[in-house]
């Protein structure tokens, strides 16, 4: 999207970016539950010899960790949290964009789009970049005001959103541990959860951190259908870009649904995707 030069150019000295908590790699995987509670935000993990930032975490690489471990018949909530890193390289753990308070936000948008969904600002303290403080900015810059009240249809440059990314969802018949099995398998943070191919909630890697070790068999056992009181959001082709915007940040969640005159859903958008619009980046994957 053209026209936006001053807003691609803010310095990340104008963002109010949250210094992100740093733990070490010894903490145990139940305290790590804890602060995910606390904080609602990703955590750093920092080096043995204490001098770097090793990974950051957020949701889906715990839950990966704690669901794989049980499947194997492992209960790790005592183990540390370090075992949660795969030690790839190319794992989202590790893919932390670094930049100096004074370089601009494009590049951070640009790979935002492309696929990173963290990162980490360095100033006198370690700062996070995450997607929801570049949706927070460009919500309240002037210069978008009339663009993001166009229907989403017309601001993503599609005639319907069918054509938007494919959606993956979740019965609310099915057991939390099917639910979580199904994110795993698309390597996907949230889908929706359906009750008779309606949208009645949203399904994440956040519903990990209701689970307790001691009632984790029976956590997991549990249908989806106490769930679907989660906060989702659910768009039609005249929602305005700055509804879906306005009701990502108050609900806390970066998807919105898109659905038919049904409920039923047809597509899905992301923050990725609205961020992509601005900075003239194509999704690099329709999985989101």
């Amino acid at each position: 999207m053209e026209g936006y030069q001053s807003v691609l150019d803010t310095k990340y000295s104008s963002l109010s970016l949250k210094q992100i908590k740093v733990i070490k790699p010894d903490t145990k995987v139940s305290k790590v539950l804890e602060l995910f509670n606390e904080l609602h935000s990703q955590i750093g993990i920092q080096s043995h010899n204490e001098t770097n930032l090793m990974a950051i975490i957020g949701y889906l690489d715990i839950t990966k960790y704690i669901i794989n471990s049980y499947q194997n018949g492992k209960i790790v909530f005592d183990e540390p949290i370090e075992n949660c890193l795969t030690l790839n390289p190319e794992d989202e753990s590790y893919l932390v964009w670094q930049r100096d308070t004074e370089d601009v936000i494009r590049d951070a948008m640009k790979a935002f789009a492309e696929g990173i969904h963290r990162g980490l600002i360095i100033d006198k303290c370690l700062r996070l970049l995450t997607q929801k403080d570049i949706i927070q900015y460009i919500s309240k810059t002037q210069e978008l005001q009339a663009s993001l009240d166009l229907p989403i249809v017309k601001f993503l440059h599609t005639k319907n959103l069918s054509e938007t990314n494919k959606v993956f969802s979740v019965d609310e018949s099915w057991t939390i541990l099917q639910g979580f099995q199904h994110l795993l398998k698309y390597n996907i943070p949230s889908m929706p959860i359906l009750s008779k191919n309606s949208v009645v909630g949203t399904f994440s890697s956040a519903v990990i951190l209701k689970a307790t070790v001691n009632d984790f068999q029976n956590f997991l056992n549990q249908p989806i259908s106490i769930l679907k009181q989660n906060a989702s959001i659910t768009c039609k082709p005249s929602t305005t870009c700055r509804e879906i915007l306005e009701a990502m940040l108050s609900k806390d969640e970066a998807r919105a649904w898109c659905v038919d005159s049904n409920g039923s859903p047809t597509g899905v958008i992301s923050m990725s995707d609205i961020i992509g619009v601005l900075v003239g980046v194509v999704p690099a994957t329709p999985l989101r």
